[in-house]
C-alpha cells in the first residue's frame, strides 16, 4: 500500500472536487460503498473494527483529518527494523510479500569489526532488558516517518518493548541516536560479520518456489541450528542449484515479533487446555477460527540434541545404542519430516514384530517407532503443498499421532490425550508465526511416546463411512465430549479434508469396530514408508513400478489407479481389518518393494557397481553455426542517440545483427521503445557499434563451459574479419583459427565394460520388438539390463559401452511408441540438465514453478532414460544427488541419443496412399513485401520448427498456409491446425482459399447444431466429434487449443505428429507450464516432422522469457539462459506495423478512503488479497467513470473486469450529460439502468459512417467491454482507452490496446488510462515489467503507407471470395463478399461474430465496394479496418 518511501497515497484532487457532484451517480457514492463495506465483510468487521480501536482511529470518522488519521494508523501499527532496529537475541518475522511466514533470530558474536561495520553497533545499550547491542534503523526511514507522521507512529512504536512508556520525542531521539545512514534495504547483518541470523523458518513463498527442493533446503539452512553470516546465508540461496529465488535479508521486510499473549494462571480465567501439569506453567492465549479463545498452559523444553538411543533405553528396548546406529544409516538416504511422518503412521498401521533393515539385520518394530518419532519431533519441518503452509517437526508429530489414532487405531480410549496432542500442534504452530517456537519438555515427550506405542498395540479399529465434511466451522466447547473437541481443534490447526472428517464421524460415535490380533512378523524398513504420503518426489516411485502391474487414469490424474492400488494393497493394509496371509510373497507386494529399494538406490542409498574402461577412443563432432550467437549472447553497445540498445547475431543467420532496445524498467520510457525499433537511422549505429566491437574482439562467456559441446570454446575471443568469424582460444595470443575449422573437434571417449555376469545382445542377434525373439529364446535389452542394475552403475564414469548406438536402437525397439514420444520431450534440447515430470500425491501433477502435466507413459521413459544412462553416459548420467534428473554429458551425443528415438517414433517414411489436391490461393492474392519476406525466412530455417511473431492485422494464417503450399506437402501425411475458437472463422476462410480440405474435430463426443454449421455438402469441411472422429491422411485437422488434451483426441494427434505438419496459431494461450493444453502441445510440437507457432502477442507476465524458452529451444541449437533469451527470441521471424501513433500513458490514483480504506489497509496486512482487491475496485470503479467522462470528445474504450461489473458501468456511464453508450454483450440484462445503453455482440466502431440503423446519428463515444473480450472487434474511431489493473496477462492487455491502436487510427496520438489503488499500484508495477519485454522483443517494421497502397489495390480489384456453410460449393465465389479477402489476408477476423467468433447462421452480405471508394486514403483505411 505505501510506496518505497513509507508514503502513504495522496488523494487524487480531481476526485476530491468531483466526489459529491450531481453528476456522479448515487450508486458510486461513498454511502454505497460503505454499504458494501458492511455487508460484504461483516463476518470479520468486529476484528478489523478492533484493530483499528488499538490504533485510537474511528471507523466512522468523516472529517479529513480523522481520514488521514485512518489511512496512517495502520502503516504505522508495526513498523519494520528499518525504522526501530532490532536488539540482539531479537526474533523477526516477515511483514512482505516475499519474506511472510519466515521466522529469524538476530544474534550478536565476539571477533574483530570489518571495514564497513557500524561503530555504534559494538554499544552494549540497557534499556531496561539488560546491556545488549542493537542492529541500528535507518536513519532516512526515521525521520521521514516519525516527522511526518508523528501521532500515528507512536501508538506503533509503543508496541516495541524497548520504546514503549517513552514519550514520542524520546522514543524518537533514541532511534534517531541509533540510526545509520546507510540504505533502507541494508540486509540484517550486512557489513559486519559479528552479527549473525539464525533462521527458524522460511518464508512461505520461498519454500514453495523450492519445490521439490524445499526439504533439502530446510534441513541446510534451518536444521542445521547454525547462525549465519548474511553473505553466506545469501550466497547458499544463490548456488543452490533448483532455487530460483534468494532469501530476503532487507531489515525494511522484517519487523521485530510481537509479545506473545503470555499470562500467569491466576491472570487467566478463561477455559485452559494442560499439555502437562507443571502448575506455574505460562498460559499461552489463543484465538480459534470459530470464534472465542483458548489457554494452552505448557511449559518448554530444550530441542538441542535428538538422543534416539537415550529414549530408547527410557522405555526399557534392548539394544538401544545398536538399534539406534543401525535405523540412523538406513535412514540416512531419507532424513526428513516427511519421511518419518509417513514412517510413524506406517509402523503404527502395519503392527509388525521387527523391521527387516538394508543389510538383512532385524530390529524391534517398537524401537524403529520410537526412532522415527524423536527424530519427526526434532526435524525443522516440511512445506506441505496440500495445506499451503511450513509445518514444524513438533506440530507434525503432534498431529500426526492424533490423525493415527482416529484412522488406524481405536480413539475412543484416548480422547483427552488426542486433545493434549492437538493443543500441542496449535501451540506450536501459532508460536511459530511469531518467531519463538515452542517446543515440549521430556515428560510431554514422554506421554507422546506412551501413547504411540499403545495405538502400536491396539488390536481394534473403527470402520468409517465415508461421509462428506459437514459442520466445518465447529465450535470448540470445554462441554463437549473429548472427541468432538479434537474435530474442533483439528480444524484450527487445519489438516485434509478426510482427516476432519473421520474425526467428526468419530466424535458422532455409532461406527462399526474390527479386531484382529494378527501380526506380520516383519516389515521392510525403510521400505514400506515409501509411497505417494512421502511428501516432495515420494509418488515417483511409480515411474519403477513394471508396467503390467499400472493401468492408466485420467488425463488430469495419470497416475491416481497406480498410487491407488500401490496404498490399498501394500503401505495402506492394516492388520486389524485386513487379511495378510503371505502378505510379502504376493507377486504385487514383491514388486512394490522392488521399486521402493530402487527409490532408495536414487536417494543415495546402497552401494555403486564400478564401470571398467575398456580403451579410448576418438569422436569426431561439428557443432551448429547457431551456437556461435548463443555463445556470444547480447552485446550491450550502450546508449545510442539516449535509448539502451543490445545488438545480438541471428542465430540463423550469423551474418546478420539484430539491433532491440534492452529492457529496462527504470530509466525507459515509451518514447525510448518505439525508436529502438523504428528509428532506422539509430537502428544502423546500434550495428555500426556492434560491428566495431566485433572487430576489436569479444569474449564467448554467455554459456557456461558445461553447457558447450567443446569445453574449450569457453573465454575464447571472438573477431569479425570480412564476413568471417574467427576464435582465438585462450593462452594464444595470436593464433585465430577461422570459426568454420573451431566449430569441428575431436573428442575422447572411454570405452566402457559392463558387469562380468552380464552380456547384452549384440546388434545381429534378432528382436521382434517386443522385448526379445519369438518363443523368449533372445532376451532384450531390457531383460538382460534390469533397471535394478542400471541404477546402481557408478553415474560419476562417463563413456561409452561398447556398442552402444545399436543397443540403443534395439532398446528403443522393445520400448512402446508411446514411451519413446515421452522420451523425446525430455531430450530435445541442449539444457545442461532436466528433470522428470513429478507426480503428486493424488496422481495429478505436483504444482511446482517448472513442473509440467505428467503422463502415465513417463514411467516407462523414466526407465528407457536410465538404461539409456547406463548404455551411453557419454550422452547423459543419472543424477546421483537428485533423484529422478539427468545430467547431459554432451549435447552431440544426446542429439544422437535423440535421433534414435526419432527414428523409432516416426518409422517407416510417410507414404500414404492418398494424395494431397492441389492447393494454392484461389484468390490470386499477391503477397505484400513483409509477408512475402516471412515465407522466404520460413523455408530458410535451420530448424524444421520456427516461431512467427507478427502483430495483429499482418496476415499471419496466409503467411504461414503459403509457406505450407511452398515446401510442399509430398513428405507429410497430415496437417494439424491448432487455434482457439475465436479464430475459427477467419481461418476456415483461409484454408478454404487455399484449396485445403479440412476436418475440425470438437471436444465434444458429439458435434453439437451449431457446430456442424461449419460443414459443407461437398465434403471440403467435415465436423466430427471426439468420440468418432479418426485422423484421415491428406487433409487439415482443426482443434481447438482447450482439446488438445480431451481423451480421443490427444491420443490421435500424438500419433499424427512425427509425419504431420503442426500449426499453432495464438500460441501464447500455450505457455503456461502447469496447463494439460501447454504440456500436450510442445510434446507434439517435439513430436512434429515440421511446426510453426505463430502469435502477435508472445509476452504473458513478468517471467516470459521464462515460459517462451521451451518453445525457443525447438527454433534454436543452443542452451537458452538469461545472457542469450534475447538471442533466442531474435530468431523468431517477427514483424510489426508502424502505425505512426504515439502512445500516451496516464496511471490515475483511485481514493478508497474512510471505513473502506482503513478495511483494505486490514485486510493486505492480513493478507487477505482477495477482499482487499475487492475495496481497490471499488474505488476504481468510481474513478474510470470521471475520467471517462473527461474524455468524452475523443471517445473512450472503458474495460470492465467482468460482466457484472461491465453492467455497473455501462449504467453508471449513460447518466453523463452526452454520453452515448454500447456494451458488447451477447444479450440485453435486466438491470434497469440498462435502458439508455446499447448492446451488440459484436463492435466495429470505424470513421466512416455508421452501418447500424440503430446508432445515434453522430455515433457511439463510449464503448464498454470486458477485460477478457480482447480479439475480433475494431474500435478505431474512439482515441482513448480506460482501464483498471485486472488479473489478465500481457497478451491479453496488448489484445485489448490493440483496439484502438492499429491500422485505421486516424489520431496521431491515443490515450492509455490505467486507475489504480491500494494494492493494485503493486500489481500495475508487475504489469508494466511485463510491457517493457514484449516491447523489446525484436521484431521488423512494416511501414502502414506499404500496407495501404497493397490495400488498394486489393480493394479496386474485387477480387472472388468464399462463403462458408451448407450450400457453398468448393471454388464458387459468393456476391457480396468481395473486402472479406482484403480483411482476411491481413488476418482481421470478420464482422458480426457471436460468442467466440463463431456463427450460428450465415451472415447477410456484405456490400460490395465501388472502385471510386477506394480512392480517399482515410475511408479506404478505415474500410480495411473494419473488415
Amino acid at each position: 500500500v505505501e510506496d518505497g518511501a513509507g508514503n502513504l497515497p495522496q488523494r487524487n484532487q480531481s476526485n476530491a472536487r468531483l466526489e459529491d457532484s450531481d453528476e456522479v451517480p448515487e450508486s458510486l457514492t461513498r454511502s454505497r460503498i460503505r454499504k458494501l463495506v458492511e455487508t460484504t465483510f461483516g463476518a470479520v468487521e468486529n476484528k478489523y473494527a478492533a484493530r483499528l480501536d488499538m490504533c485510537g482511529i474511528d471507523g466512522n470518522a468523516e472529517d479529513a483529518s480523522d481520514r488521514q488519521r485512518l489511512k496512517t494508523g495502520l502503516a504505522a501499527k508495526l513498523p519494520t527494523v528499518a525504522e526501530t532496529g532490532a536488539p540482539e537475541g531479537a526474533l523477526l518475522i516477515g511483514c512482505r510479500n516475499h519474506t511472510f511466514g519466515g521466522s529469524l533470530r538476530l544474534h550478536w558474536v565476539s571477533g574483530e569489526a570489518g571495514p564497513l561495520s557500524v561503530a555504534h553497533e559494538e554499544q552494549l545499550r540497557d534499556f531496561g532488558a539488560g546491556p545488549l547491542r542493537y542492529f541500528s534503523p535507518c536513519a532516512a526511514r526515521v525521520n521521514r516517518v516519525l516527522g511526518q507522521r508523528q501521532e500515528e507512529c507512536d501508538a506503533g512504536l509503543e508496541a516495541i518493548q524497548h520504546l514503549s512508556g517513552l514519550t514520542f520525542e524520546a522514543k524518537r531521539s533514541r532511534l534517531q541516536g541509533m540510526a545509520d545512514d546507510r540504505a533502507n534495504h541494508r540486509a540484517l547483518g550486512e557489513h559486519d560479520a559479528r552479527w549473525r541470523i539464525e533462521v527458524l523458518a522460511l518464508p512461505t513463498s520461498l519454500v514453495e518456489a523450492a519445490g521439490v527442493h524445499a526439504d533439502r533446503i530446510i534441513e541446510v539452512v534451518v536444521g542445521s541450528g547454525e547462525w549465519w553470516e548474511a553473505g553466506d546465508l545469501l550466497e547458499l540461496f544463490m548456488n543452490a542449484k533448483g532455487m530460483p529465488r534468494v532469501l530476503s535479508l532487507m531489515r525494511g521486510a522484517w519487523r521485530l515479533a510481537p509479545p506473545q499473549d503470555l499470562r500467569k494462571p491466576s491472570d487467566w480465567s478463561g477455559p485452559t487446555l494442560r499439555i502437562d501439569s507443571e502448575a506455574d506453567s505460562a498460559v499461552t492465549v489463543l484465538d480459534l477460527a470459530a470464534g472465542g479463545q483458548v489457554g494452552i498452559q505448557a511449559s518448554r523444553g530444550s530441542s538441542i540434541s535428538k538422543e534416539e538411543a537415550e529414549w530408547l533405553r527410557e522405555l526399557g528396548l534392548p539394544s538401544a545404542a545398536e538399534d539406534s546406529a543401525r535405523l540412523s544409516r538406513s535412514c540416512h538416504a531419507v532424513d526428513n519430516a516427511s519421511f518419518y511422518k509417513s514412517a510413524v503412521q506406517k509402523l503404527i498401521r502395519f503392527r509388525p514384530t521387527s523391521c527387516v533393515l538394508g543389510d538383512g539385520s532385524e530390529v524391534s518394530a517398537r524401537a524403529a517407532l520410537v526412532f522415527c518419532f524423536i527424530r519427526l519431533v526434532h526435524s525443522p519441518g516440511a512445506f506441505v503443498p496440500n495445506i499451503q503452509r511450513f509445518v514444524t517437526g513438533v506440530e507434525s508429530a503432534a498431529k500426526r499421532l492424533a490423525v493415527i489414532a482416529v484412522e488406524d487405531a481405536d480413539p475412543r480410549p484416548h480422547g483427552e490425550a488426542l486433545e493434549r496432542l492437538l493443543a500441542a500442534a496449535l501451540l506450536a504452530q501459532r508460536s511459530g508465526s511469531l518467531g519463538s517456537r515452542w517446543f515440549p519438555c521430556r515428560k510431554v515427550i514422554r506421554e507422546w511416546l506412551d501413547l504411540a506405542l499403545l495405538l502400536f498395540d491396539s488390536t481394534s479399529i473403527l470402520r468409517y463411512r465415508g461421509t462428506p465434511l459437514k459442520d466445518r466451522h465447529r465450535k470448540w466447547n470445554i462441554g463437549d465430549a473429548p472427541l468432538a473437541r479434537c474435530a474442533a481443534l483439528l480444524h484450527d490447526v487445519r489438516s485434509f479434508a478426510s482427516d476432519e472428517a473421520m474425526f467428526q464421524e468419530a466424535a458422532a460415535g455409532g461406527l462399526r469396530e474390527a479386531s484382529s490380533s494378527s501380526q506380520p512378523a516383519v516389515m521392510p524398513f525403510p521400505e514400506h514408508a515409501i509411497d505417494q504420503h512421502t511428501t516432495g518426489i515420494g509418488p515417483c516411485v511409480v515411474f519403477l513400478l513394471p508396467a503390467q502391474t499400472a493401468t492408466a487414469g485420467t488425463p488430469a490424474q495419470p497416475f491416481a489407479n497406480v498410487l491407488q492400488r500401490l496404498f490399498h494393497e501394500c503401505t495402506g493394509v492394516n492388520p486389524r481389518r485386513d487379511r495378510i496371509d503371505d502378505f510379502e510373497s504376493r507377486r504385487y507386494t514383491m514388486d512394490v518393494r522392488s521399486a521402493q529399494r530402487m527409490w532408495l538406490v536414487l536417494h543415495g542409498q546402497g552401494g555403486r557397481v564400478p564401470r571398467n574402461v575398456l580403451s579410448v577412443e576418438t569422436r569426431e563432432y561439428t557443432i551448429d553455426n547457431g551456437f556461435l550467437a548463443g555463445m556470444v549472447g547480447s552485446i550491450d553497445v550502450g546508449k545510442v542517440r539516449g535509448v539502451s540498445m543490445v545488438v545480438t547475431i541471428d542465430p540463423c543467420n550469423l551474418e546478420v545483427l539484430v539491433p532491440t532496445p534492452k529492457p529496462v524498467v527504470r530509466g525507459g520510457n515509451e518514447d525510448d521503445f518505439y525508436d529502438g525499433l523504428n528509428n532506422e537511422e539509430l537502428l544502423a549505429e546500434a550495428r555500426v557499434r556492434a560491428t566495431q566491437m566485433l572487430h576489436s574482439g569479444i569474449p564467448l562467456q554467455a554459456i557456461a563451459s558445461t553447457q558447450l559441446p567443446n569445453s574449450e570454446l569457453y573465454g575464447c575471443a571472438l573477431r569479425l574479419r570480412g564476413r568471417q568469424y574467427e576464435i582465438r582460444k585462450q593462452g594464444d595470443a595470436d593464433s585465430w583459427i577461422p570459426w568454420e575449422d573451431a566449430r569441428r573437434y575431436r573428442k575422447e571417449v572411454q570405452v566402457l565394460g559392463l558387469p562380468a555376469d552380464m552380456r547384452l545382445p549384440s546388434a545381429t542377434e534378432s528382436h521382434d520388438g517386443a522385448g526379445g525373439a519369438p518363443g523368449g529364446s533372445c532376451p532384450g535389452v531390457e531383460q538382460r539390463l534390469p533397471l535394478s542394475l542400471a541404477l546402481r552403475l557408478d553415474p560419476e564414469t562417463v563413456g561409452e559401452v561398447t556398442g552402444c548406438w545399436e543397443l540403443l536402437a534395439l532398446l528403443a525397439k522393445e520400448t512402446s511408441v508411446a514411451a519413446c514420444r515421452r522420451v523425446l520431450t525430455y531430450v530435445s534440447h541442449f539444457r545442461p540438465s532436466f528433470r522428470m515430470n513429478l507426480p503428486a500425491r493424488d496422481g495429478g501433477t505436483l504444482q511446482t514453478e517448472d513442473n509440467y502435466c505428467v503422463s502415465f507413459h513417463d514411467a516407462a521413459a523414466f526407465q528407457f532414460l536410465v538404461r539409456a544412462s547406463a548404455l551411453a553416459p557419454a550422452a547423459l548420467v543419472r543424477d546421483p544427488k537428485r533423484p529422478f534428473q539427468f545430467t547431459v554429458s554432451d549435447v552431440m551425443a544426446l542429439r544422437r541419443l535423440r535421433a534414435i528415438v526419432l527414428d523409432r517414433v516416426r518409422g517407416s517414411p510417410c507414404n500414404t496412399r492418398q494424395q494431397w489436391p492441389s492447393v494454392g490461393d484461389r484468390l490470386k492474392r499477391e503477397l505484400m513485401p513483409h509477408q512475402a519476406e516471412a515465407v522466404r525466412r520460413l523455408l530458410a530455417a535451420p530448424t524444421p520448427h520456427a516461431f512467427l511473431h507478427i502483430k495483429v492485422g499482418l496476415g499471419k494464417t496466409l503467411i504461414v498456409l503459403t509457406w505450407l503450399q511452398q515446401r510442399g506437402l509430398q513428405d507429410l501425411e497430415y496437417v494439424l491446425y491448432t487455434m482457439p475458437q475465436s479464430a475459427f472463422d477467419s481461418v476456415l476462410f483461409e484454408l478454404r482459399a487455399m484449396k485445403f480440405p479440412v476436418d475440425i474435430v470438437v471436444g465434444k463426443k458429439t458435434p453439437s447444431v451449431e457446430d456442424k454449421a461449419w460443414a459443407t455438402e461437398d465434403g471440403c469441411v467435415a465436423v466430427f466429434g471426439a468420440g468418432t472422429w479418426r485422423p484421415r491422411p491428406a487433409r487439415v485437422t482443426v482443434v481447438e487449443h482447450d482439446s488438445l488434451r480431451v481423451a480421443g483426441i490427444r491420443e490421435h494427434l500424438l500419433e499424427m505428429a512425427p509425419t504431420a505438419a503442426v500449426l499453432f496459431d495464438e500460441a501464447h494461450k500455450c505457455l503456461y507450464s502447469s496447463t494439460q493444453r501447454t504440456s500436450t502441445a510442445l510434446e507434439i510440437a517435439r513430436l512434429a516432422a515440421t511446426a510453426v507457432a505463430f502469435t502477435g502477442t508472445p509476452i504473458l507476465n513478468t517471467n516470459g522469457g521464462r515460459l517462451l524458452t521451451p518453445w525457443m529451444e525447438l527454433v534454436v541449437p543452443f542452451a537458452i539462459n538469461p545472457r542469450n533469451l534475447t538471442v533466442a527470441t531474435n530468431a523468431m521471424v517477427s514483424y510489426h506495423v508502424d502505425t505512426a501513433v504515439r502512445c500516451r500513458e496516464t496511471v490515475v490514483e483511485a481514493d478508497v478512503a474512510g471505513a473502506a480504506g482503513a478495511y483494505h489497509k486490514a485486510l493486505y496486512q492480513d493478507r487477505n488479497l482477495a477482499k482487499a482487491l475487492e475495496m481497490c475496485y471499488l474505488g476504481c470503479t468510481r474513478s474510470i467513470v470521471v475520467e471517462t467522462r473527461k474524455r468524452l470528445d475523443v471517445g473512450v474504450m472503458v474495460v470492465a473486469r467482468h460482466e457484472k461489473h461491465q453492467i455497473e458501468l455501462a449504467a453508471a456511464l449513460a447518466k453523463i450529460p452526452g454520453a452515448r453508450v454500447v456494451a458488447m454483450m451477447r444479450t440485453r440484462p435486466a438491470d434497469a439502468g440498462f435502458a439508455n445503453v446499447a448492446v451488440r455482440p459484436a463492435l466495429h466502431l470505424t470513421g466512416e459512417t455508421q452501418q447500424d440503423p440503430e446508432a445515434p446519428p453522430e455515433g457511439w463515444n463510449i464503448a464498454v467491454v470486458r477485460a477478457a473480450q480482447c480479439e475480433g472487434y475494431t474500435l478505431v474511431k474512439l482515441q482513448a482507452m480506460v482501464t483498471s489493473v485486472y488479473p489478465t496477462n500481457q497478451a491479453t492487455r496488448d489484445q485489448l490496446r490493440g483496439r484502438i491502436n492499429r491500422l485505421g487510427q486516424s489520431s496521431r496520438e491515443v490515450e492509455y488510462v490505467t486507475v489504480v489503488a491500494g494494492v493494485l499500484k503493486n500489481i500495475h508495477g508487475n504489469h508494466e515489467r511485463a510491457r517493457v519485454f514484449s516491447q523489446c522483443l525484436h521484431s521488423k517494421k512494416v511501414n502502414a503507407d506499404a500496407v495501404d497502397k497493397r490495400l488498394l489495390t486489393i480493394l479496386a480489384g474485387s477480387p472472388p471470395t468464399l462463403d462458408r456453410g451448407r450450400g457453398a460449393g468448393a471454388g464458387q465465389p459468393s456476391a457480396g463478399r468481395q473486402t472479406a479477402a482484403a480483411g482476411d489476408s491481413l488476418g482481421v477476423r470478420e464482422a458480426g461474430t457471436g460468442k467466440g467468433g463463431r456463427k450460428k447462421a450465415r451472415p447477410p452480405p456484405a456490400p460490395a465496394v465501388a472502385p471510386a471508394e477506394a480512392t480517399e486514403p482515410a475511408a479506404k483505411r478505415r474500410r480495411m479496418t473494419d473488415r
